[in-house]
């Protein structure tokens, strides 16, 4: 065998390592020492590199070698940490091809077997297109596996507007995110150890939206991981951070090489996620990314096919990549044990489909993905107890899991009473109360005709007390597969929503509205009834559109707008105005207090 092997906590070694990487044809973060280093502080393993020759290719594979309890048993393998490394070609031709490919990995599978180490398991890089250059499909199936393990996204940087600083071909949701954004926040950008400060804020957020989204343990990185990354990477790393004036609303890392840069984690808060801070964050990346020279910024997937992080992701635009990881087995009687054993974690169960079990342990607890089998109700309570109310019970009824506890209201002339079976338990003081005993979500009983400010200001003390806003659709309405819906929507009987819709939160779309497609709707806005929105329209936040009225197609409807009762608007209307008759004209401008 023609390999050097290259340990992670030799000086020497990381040196050496670091140096061939700068020397690739193509190098990437993902391979470095240090992004390994800091991985291996997870507890997911020891790390190392191994160099491997063919003639004149050369390649590299980082590492980590990690140790499994099975049932008492103790395995060994070697596999690619999370992220986007594995295969690293150092010299040769691009496209080296099956053959040279089978020589390499038949080196690798040699010192594997050496190694005491049951497989070796590297990933292929999606944006080299590894699967195809190197002609893995053909390995020996004797003794490979190879397994599909998903589609990234990519944006290309050349694809950049230099006047309205974007990248070209966002999706119309996207570019209306990045408006209000741009509008309502500041941005922070910090590299390396300049960003350790940063990191408390990043922390934070990452872990507050992990929770929210009941994210796998997996996905819980030790405090040093992120230090580690900040010291040892240098301005390869960054944290953005967006602000609300002095309120860190969302944060994201992005990590960069001589050539590619990527999303790694995000998080936010509610407030953040309200304004489209993320779009600003990965925009921002962009710009970062180009004036280092990069040519692309990797987005990656999602944490589920078609998920709406996958969609929030595609939504920039940019190009969809495959990638897959390879599996060499140099113990084939270990191999078909683990695979046989519930529990065990990627790659001898795919995480996808793994289940909690004491009887594999690597590290940490290994988690699934997968929703509960069996879910228990979920117990509601209404903020507000008018009209709008009543229609809200009566949507949730039709769904069994769904149990209305009762309703908080400011009129005190009417606790006790009931609304559709529903008691008005008392005062919105109660709230805290309720969320202590385990009703965490909660709907808005409040509607509105014309001034949907009261409706926004229970959203945001809702929303900061902790609750779950729900969002309610009425099993007669129609709405299309691709629609996205922020928190809070209402949406009744026999509203029509066509495809690629973006709707913002807490909006209501009142009874037999049409939102035709590629609408954008922004938060708090009410629909109301029989009102028709052509395609590509575009509503501003806070705006009632009354009932009978109809607007144009590509018509801009801006912010604190009033669209009266059967108005034709066929114009652009600017914010805060009142526009009556057909077609619509100004009859006043609404205060923006």
């Amino acid at each position: 065998m023609d390999l050097l092997v290259l340990y992670g906590q030799n000086p020497e070694d990381i040196a050496t390592w670091d140096d061939l990487v700068d020397r690739a044809p193509v190098p990437d973060v993902y391979y470095r020492p240090a992004y390994l280093r800091a991985y291996a502080l997870t507890g997911h393993g020891r790390p190392l590199a191994v160099v491997v020759r063919s003639g004149s290719t050369e390649a590299l594979f980082s590492l980590l070698i990690r140790t499994l309890d099975v049932n008492g048993q103790v395995f060994r393998d070697a596999i690619t940490p999370y992220g986007y490394g594995g295969l690293l070609r150092l010299s040769g031709p691009e496209h080296p091809g099956p053959k040279i490919a089978e020589d390499l990995f038949s080196q690798l599978r040699d010192w594997t077997r050496a190694s005491g180490l049951i497989t070796c398991t590297p990933r292929l890089h999606p944006l080299l297109d590894q699967d195809a250059s190197w002609g893995v499909n053909q390995l020996p199936k004797e003794w490979t596996r190879i397994f599909s393990r998903g589609e990234t996204t990519a944006l290309e940087l050349k694809q950049w507007d230099d006047i309205r600083h974007q990248m070209l071909g966002m999706a119309k949701g996207r570019r209306y995110d990045l408006k209000r954004a741009r509008s309502t926040l500041d941005l922070r950008t910090s590299e390396g150890t300049n960003a350790l400060d940063d990191l408390k804020i990043f922390r934070a957020l990452y872990r507050q939206s992990m929770e929210r989204v009941r994210a796998d343990e997996f996905f819980f990185f030790a405090d040093e991981y992120f230090d580690r990354l900040a010291t040892e990477l240098g301005d390869k790393f960054a944290v953005f951070t967006a602000l609300a004036g002095d309120r860190p609303v969302a944060s994201a890392i992005f990590l960069a090489d001589r050539d590619f840069a990527h999303y790694h984690l995000a998080g936010s808060n509610d407030e953040g996620r309200t304004h489209g801070a993320a779009t600003l964050l990965v925009v921002a990346a962009c710009e970062w990314a180009r004036q280092r020279g990069c040519s692309i910024l990797h987005l990656g997937g999602g944490l589920r096919p078609n998920d709406t992080l996958w969609e929030f992701k595609r939504a920039f635009g940019g190009k969809v990549f495959s990638y897959s990881y390879v599996t060499l087995i140099a113990d084939s009687e270990h191999y078909e044990y683990l695979v046989g054993q519930p529990g065990v974690p990627w790659p001898y169960l795919d995480p996808l489909k793994a289940t909690d079990s004491p009887s594999a342990r690597v590290s940490r607890p290994v988690r699934s993905h997968a929703e509960a089998l069996v879910t228990p109700k979920v117990k509601v309570v209404g903020v507000g107890a008018g009209g709008h109310a009543k229609v809200i019970i009566d949507i949730l009824s039709y769904f069994p899991r769904m149990q209305v506890v009762g309703l908080v209201e400011l009129a005190t002339r009417l606790f006790g009473e009931t609304i559709e079976g529903s008691l008005i338990l008392g005062h919105e003081d109660m709230l805290p109360q309720l969320l202590a005993e385990g009703i965490n979500s909660a709907f808005i009983g409040i509607g509105g005709v014309g001034n949907n400010r009261p409706r926004a200001e229970v959203y945001a003390r809702i929303l900061k007390l902790g609750f779950d806003l729900i969002t309610a659709i009425h099993p007669q309405a129609v709405v299309a597969r691709s629609v996205k819906l922020g928190r809070g929507v209402s949406i009744m009987a026999g509203v029509v929503v066509n495809p690629a819709v973006v709707i913002g939160d807490n909006v209501i779309l009142n009874s037999h509205c049409t939102v035709e497609h590629d609408c954008v709707i922004g938060d708090h806005v009410h629909i109301a009834p029989g009102a028709i929105l052509s395609g590509a329209v575009e509503i501003g936040r806070l705006s009632h559109i009354g009932t009978g009225a109809s607007i144009r197609q590509g018509v801009h409807i801006g912010e604190r707008v009033v669209v009266g009762v059967g108005s034709v608007v066929v114009s652009d209307v600017p914010d805060g105005m009142v526009v009556v008759g057909a077609p619509a004209r100004p009859l006043k401008v609404v205060s923006s207090k």
